[in-house]
């Protein structure tokens, strides 16, 4: 478990939801690969039909919401991985 500051606001976190969040900030803007993600933050591989990764990601997304101007947080590229917009 754990915490995020949200702007005034804190945000409780799973401990998936906090390695998957850790991991992106880690590098702002640039794109993580899901099977990367998935180990940082899992600690396994994905398999083929596995979308775990894809709800924490959507409950992430959930409960930090966009960012002040609108702009979403995570971004996700088809087939690529995500990344954290800064």
């Amino acid at each position: 478990r754990g915490v995020a500051n949200v702007g005034e606001h804190e945000v409780t976190l799973t401990l998936s939801e906090g390695r998957i969040l850790e991991a992106l900030l880690s590098q702002p803007g640039e794109p993580l690969d899901k099977q990367a993600l998935a180990q940082l933050a899992l600690g396994r591989k994905l398999t083929l039909y596995d979308r775990s990764l894809d709800m924490h990601v959507s409950n992430l997304r959930r409960k930090l919401g966009p960012h002040p101007d609108g702009r979403p947080r995570i971004v996700a590229l088809r087939s690529r991985g995500y990344l954290y917009a800064s």
